[in-house]
Formats: C-alpha cells, structure tokens, sequence
C-alpha cells in the first residue's frame, strides 16, 4: 500500500539521517530553548464533573544535515531534475519537519484554562500523550487551547486547539489522503509528489458536504490519517484553505522498528484509533467516511460488526473502479446492513445519512 510505503520510505531514510548526527541520551528533563513542541488538535469529552482533554502532540530540534534531503528523496524515489522552482520550494518546506531529532525523556507541562499539569515524559518517537481534567464551571469561556508552559525566561509560545465534543451527537471520521485530499495513494511515485511536492489538492465538493453536516446535524469531526505527524502542519493549512469543519486531528509518530519490521500496520492503528474513540464516545452515532484505494473498507466493517449500535453508515470513496458486489466489499462488509454503507463517485451520490 503506498501510504504504508512512503511511511517505510521515511523510517528508512531517518536511520540513515541518524547516522549523520550523534544524538544524547538524557534523563527526564523540560522542554530545552532549543526544542520545539507541535500540539495535535485535542478532543474534550463532557463528563459529570466537567471535561476530559486527550492531549497528543511531539518533542523535537530542529537539525540542518549535510545531504539529509538528498536521502530522503531517494528512498521516496523521487527526482527533482524535471521540478518546476515551485516544486521545489514545497519539497523543502514540507521536509522540514522530517529533519530533526525526536526528543525523548522531555516532560511537557500544558495549560488549559485555569489548569496546569505535566504529562508523561516523551517516548522514542518524541511523542507524549495524556489526560487533562477541567472542573465543571459554568463560566469557563470557550475555546480554550492547549498551551505549553515553559521554564522561566523562555518566550515561546506552543499552542493546540481544543475541539469539545458533548456526550450524545453525531461525529463523522474521515480519513484523509483520497478520501478528502487528492494523492493518489495506489501509485507510489504520483503519492510521493503529491504529498512532498505539490500543492495539496482538495476532492471536489467534500468540503461543502462536510459543512452541511457540520450546519444541519452539528455534526463533530475527527480526522484520522495514517501519515506521519511531520506532515500536521501542511495538511492544517490544507484543512483550514479548503474550509473543512474545526476538529480533532490524530496522525501517527513514526516508529521505526514498526515500519521496517510491519509490527504495526495502518489498519491495525486505524482500529486501534477507532475503538478508542468509540469506547470515549458511547452515547454518540459516527458516520465513518474513506476511501477504496487502501484498506478503509476492511478496516470499517471489522468496527462496524463490533458496534453495530454506534455506526450509522459507512461511506467509501472509489478510487479503485471495483463494483459494490465485489467479492472484495461481499468480504469487508460482511453482516453489514446494505443501507448501512454505500460506494460513491462523486459527494452527490451520497444518501443522506
């Protein structure tokens, strides 16, 4: 699957970027001046006494090395000779997040409203995750963002976005890449420059159809992509652009032994993702939106048999010509309602939901 290929292309390429620098090993320790923090956008759960805030973000330093992009660009196959200057611009800026050094051991402190807390220290990939409780309180002004709070004399600033979501409603997963963004998952080479090298490119009128949802039913978004978090900041401005629904974001850190080794495909994080999801969410109906090219179908019908109550329809854009009496959907949607999930073209076909 080319999704999972350019994710191996990476990991490859980042072993031999390693090589060229000699990181520390470090104890637990605060975020350094020399390191920077990105926030995912996080997800408020309503609770009975207030809310529960899944903070996800990455720890890491910038680094400029020698022949670094030359690396990567070769093991994504990609040749820059034929690159018009516009091409090239976006391929360093989109690969800039990709050359640095993930920061272990880095205890992050948030801030979100009139609370402050530590989460667990970084993992290898950089990453930290926790739980951040607010007290129910009438008078707590909305939005509130997610903020790291820095040792004295640091001036930075490093926010994320909160999106609350309340107990019972509607929330659509989409994925991304062919379901919402042209890249052409199924041809490795067109997926590499389209994720690397050009400008990202909306599917026609998925956008709007999301706003609808977002109007009519107060719909809640979560968008859910196997791609690695280096490209969070390019495909915010992608979602902000095309004007697709405030949400929440969820992207993997990309954990080398796993892309190397296939002990974590993108299905199995997918499911891992989804049941999390679901299991923070019982009161509420999701509508679960992808595309044919990767393992969408497959990876939707597993969930769906297991909570057959919270799914309201599942949605999968073809990219792949198959016909909806497959053998290949017969198998992914098996047991599946026929009205409970439909194959479409074009946002027009879809039924309403």
């Amino acid at each position: 699957m080319a999704t999972r290929r350019i994710c191996r292309s990476v990991a490859a390429a980042t072993i031999l970027i390693a090589c060229l620098w000699t990181g520390r090993r470090m104890t637990a320790a605060q975020v350094k001046s020399d390191e920077q923090i990105v926030f995912l956008p996080a997800i408020a759960r309503e609770t009975a006494d207030g809310w529960e805030i899944s903070v996800r973000g990455f720890v890491y330093e910038p680094e400029s090395r020698p022949g670094a992009r030359l690396v990567l660009r070769k093991y994504l196959g990609l040749d820059d000779d034929t690159w018009s200057d516009e091409e090239r611009r976006i391929f360093l800026e989109r690969t800039k997040p990709f050359l640095i050094d993930a920061e272990s051991r880095r205890t992050v402190r948030v801030r979100i409203g009139p609370v402050d807390q530590d989460l667990a220290p970084t993992d290898g990939s950089g990453a930290f995750a926790g739980i951040v409780l607010i007290p129910s309180d009438p008078n707590l002004e909305k939005p509130l963002a997610v903020e790291a709070v820095l040792p004295s004399g640091d001036k930075r600033r490093f926010t994320g976005p909160v999106e609350f979501v309340s107990k019972r409603g509607l929330t659509v997963v989409s994925d991304i890449d062919d379901t919402i963004k042209i890249t052409d998952v199924r041809n490795h080479h067109e997926a590499s420059l389209n994720t690397f090298a050009r400008p990202f490119q909306a599917v026609a009128n998925m956008a709007p159809l999301y706003r609808n949802w977002h109007t009519r039913d107060g719909a809640a978004f979560h968008y859910l992509s196997a791609g690695p978090w280096q490209l969070y900041p390019a495909l915010d401005g992608f979602l902000h652009t095309n004007g697709f629904p405030s949400r929440s974001v969820v992207m993997r850190a990309i954990r080398i032994r796993d892309e190397l080794f296939g002990t974590d495909t993108s299905e199995e994080y997918k499911l891992r993702e989804l049941r999390h999801l679901l299991a923070q969410f019982p009161l509420r109906d999701f509508i679960l939106v992808g595309d044919s090219g990767e393992k969408d179908p497959e990876t939707y019908g597993t969930i769906f048999r297991a909570h057959p109550d919270q799914i309201r329809r599942i949605l999968i854009r073809d990219v792949t010509g198959e016909a909806s009496t497959s053998p290949r959907f017969a198998e992914a949607f098996r047991n599946v309602p026929p009205d409970h999930w439909q194959l479409f073209s074009k946002p027009a076909e879809i039924v309403a939901p």
